[in-house]
């Protein structure tokens, strides 16, 4: 039972990681795409990094 909900919690936590670090990738890549990078001198990524 305690197993149980521990194993829903890390299950939970991993989700909210994963989407955590896909809006993350969205705001590099919107900010890749907005031509700001490029002022920066950040290369654009050939590679579209998704």
């Amino acid at each position: 039972m305690v197993g149980e909900a521990i194993a829903v919690a890390v299950a939970h936590q991993r989700q909210d990681l994963r989407t955590r670090g896909r809006n993350n990738v969205d705001t590099i890549q919107t900010f890749r795409n907005s031509g700001l990078a490029r002022s920066f001198g950040v290369p654009d990524d050939p590679a579209g990094l998704r």
